[in-house]
Formats: structure tokens, sequence, C-alpha cells
């Protein structure tokens, strides 16, 4: 069990097999809603491999243009727990499961 705030990051789109546990096995294709692409289409979907990531956030703060970039550790969660977060969110793209590090989760998502 983890002791961190797990952020979910979804990827609005589609990654190549290689970017998923498991490779083409781990990987599955899934019609787009309409809601995001009113012409439909499918994308490659997955959940991401584990391991360090630097992900970055812009923002505007005073009306001016700011950024954090860091780092992240992309971890593992039970299968039932991943499935839960794709409900709650959009099925159909690739998850990602990331504790960041030197943020925790109220300064992200504070208010400027």
């Amino acid at each position: 069990m983890l002791d961190a705030f797990v952020w979910v990051f979804l990827i609005s789109g589609a990654a190549p097999p290689a970017h998923f546990i498991g490779g083409y096995r781990g990987t599955s294709c899934e019609r787009q809603p309409p809601i995001y692409f009113k012409l439909s289409g499918g994308t490659v979907k997955g959940i991401s491999n584990l391991g360090w990531i630097v992900w970055l956030r812009l923002y505007i703060e005073g009306g001016r243009l700011k950024f954090d970039t860091r780092i992240g550790e992309v971890v593992a969660l039970p299968q039932s727990e991943t499935d839960e977060r794709w409900k709650l969110t959009t099925p159909q793209w690739p998850i990602k499961h990331v504790v960041l590090q030197g943020i925790d989760r109220d300064q992200m998502m504070a208010a400027a």
C-alpha cells in the first residue's frame, strides 16, 4: 500500500504499445467518445510503464505565464483501483498513476 497522494494522468489520445505495461498484450483499442471526436475513431490505451518521469505544468499567475517542472514516479496500483479510476475519468484514454516529488496535492491545486 502506498502512503502518498497518487495522481491520475490521462493522455487524451493514444500512445504506442511500448509505453504500456505488457506492451501489445497490455494494449487495447477503444472508440473515442463523440464529445471529444465528433467523427469518432479509436485510441490505443493501457496502463503506463512504471518508472520516473519529468512533468511540467503551465499556468497564469498575476497575469503572467509561469511553469513548474519536476520529477514524478509512475507507480503500480491494484487493477481494481485502476478500473475505478477509469470509471471516474475517460476510460478510453491511457492512464498513468503518478506520485509527484516536491509538491503536494494542496500546492498543485492552489489557486493563484
